[in-house]
């Protein structure tokens, strides 16, 4: 891309259309046009083309000079305006903010090049955890290998049934009477009870801020998410008594203990509250309880509250590791066929190699003993978190492998993911997990367990507080530049 250094006084409104043009020109075609556009944009304000004060040329000029039309150019525009390089101002124009507003280039103004330190995805990088499970691999490789020469029920035989059983009794979850399911992971316990309670058109609830997984899996299913209000404690049992007013709502999906995105763990008070509301209006809820496994204690669940019209499920791979596809689903009796044909509608059948690990970590032992290392190290990094972040984090359990910083507005959230990706680090920001459009409820995840070493997620939680400090107007800088 052309540059060098300008002076805009000195050229007309037509050479300044001309060079942007020559500059979208040297874009990569296979992008999409909106966000070459914004990219030229960018860069200019970046090198000085443009300055702050600036206004850029008319939405109309430049849909003729780059030879689109003016939603198009409206489009890349707001996508500026949302990161906060430009500022749109009724009946004037369009002007640039810049570096005199603490502008940074946005991210996409470079290759997508993955984050030096990236806390924006679960990794297990406990050196003490993989060893135990590398010692183990070759009972249950062993195990499995003999067991992959058939088909299984597609809810799980027996033996895997069981397997499930002594990993809810570990969690101190009641398992009387109760339906198991052994599937691939959480994601496919969501999908398989959202398709086994609801139908095409069905709506499903969610907390405003909720676990990504549901978007993809409702879209699969034809259903249609709508957001219910949380506050610091969770879902606001008052507005999801409004919500289930709606005929179309047949379940809720909730993460009452430790949630993803908010780490925010239920009181019993507001679970009664929210098991209460469903019971009466004949909701079905769909309980997420991945992490249950981290607290030191038992905590409440929906389901104990609520068994006949209560979907629960867990699996292995946040606390675990990753790539141990192993879950398992609480349903109620009733669906028992609509369970099954989901379960065979997807998958088939759940991996023997995750199972085979599953069994060995339970039987062994060795379960108990790698949450024991993941627990303490969620701690510890608790503590180096609340060091550098303070009082930003209380409400947060300390075993919760996740962080949740609360921003402003969404702008704010989006454009400090691009700038904490342009210092090495990586995040997740609050669009990815908002249902419906709010500016309410903004922030930024972090995952304790992404950082390979205490160092690494030292320096990173020392960005992110340099960060803030910058955004509201102080002197912060980021450690990865000192």
């Amino acid at each position: 891309m052309q540059t060098g250094s300008f002076n805009l006084s000195t050229q007309s409104a037509e050479e300044v259309l001309d060079h942007l043009q020559a500059c979208l020109r040297e874009t990569s075609a296979e992008q999409a046009i909106y966000l070459r556009i914004a990219s030229v944009l960018s860069t200019k304000i970046s090198e000085g083309y443009f300055e702050a004060g600036e206004w850029l040329p008319s939405h109309r000029s430049l849909a003729k000079s780059f030879d689109v039309n003016l939603t198009t150019v409206t489009k890349s525009l707001n996508y500026l305006k949302e990161r906060g390089v430009i500022s749109a101002r009724a009946g004037k124009g369009t002007v640039v903010r810049g570096r005199a507003l603490d502008h940074t280039p946005p991210s996409y103004d470079v290759a997508d090049v993955a984050p030096e330190i990236d806390l924006s995805v679960h990794t297990q990088t406990l050196n003490s955890v993989n060893k135990i499970l590398r010692d183990g691999s070759k009972e249950f490789v062993a195990s499995a290998t003999s067991e992959i020469n058939q088909y299984y029920p597609a809810i799980g035989d027996r033996q895997s049934i069981d397997t499930a059983t002594k990993w809810l009794l570990f969690s101190d979850f009641n398992i009387s009477d109760a339906n198991v399911a052994v599937t691939a992971g959480a994601q496919h316990a969501l999908l398989i009870a959202m398709a086994a309670c609801m139908q095409r058109g069905d709506i499903l609830l969610a907390p405003r801020l909720a676990y990504q997984g549901i978007k993809s899996a409702a879209k699969m299913l034809g259903l249609g998410v709508s957001p219910v209000e949380i506050d610091s404690g969770g879902i606001i049992p008052a507005d999801l008594e409004k919500a289930v007013q709606n005929p179309r709502v047949k379940a809720l999906f909730i993460m009452p203990n430790f949630d993803n995105p908010t780490a925010v763990t239920l009181s019993d008070a507001r679970k009664k509250s929210i098991a209460s509301i469903a019971k009466r209006h004949s909701i079905i809820l769909i309980e997420d309880d991945v992490y249950r496994f981290l607290a030191p204690e038992g905590l409440a669940s929906l389901h104990s509250m609520y068994p006949e019209g209560t979907f629960y499920f867990s699996s292995l791979s946040k606390t675990i590791s990753p790539g141990c596809r192993f879950g398992f689903l609480v349903y109620p009796p009733n669906f028992f066929n609509a369970v099954a044909t989901a379960s065979r509608g997807s998958i088939w059948m759940p991996d023997r190699y995750s199972l085979a690990l599953a069994r060995w970590l339970i039987e062994s032992n060795a379960g108990e003993e790698v949450i024991k290392l993941v627990r303490e190290k969620n701690v510890s990094r608790h503590d180096i978190a609340f060091r550098i972040l303070g009082s930003e984090i209380n409400n947060i359990k300390p075993e919760s492998n996740i962080i949740w910083l609360p921003l402003d507005s969404n702008a704010q959230s989006s454009l400090m993911k691009d700038r904490l990706a342009a210092r090495g680090v990586g995040v997740s920001n609050s669009d990815v997990f908002k249902i419906g459009k709010s500016a309410y409820q903004n922030g930024i995840r972090l995952y304790k367990s992404a950082a390979r070493n205490d160092e690494e997620w030292e320096i990173a939680l020392r960005t992110i507080a340099g960060q803030l400090r910058s955004d509201a107007g102080g002197a912060g800088q980021s450690c990865l530049e000192n």
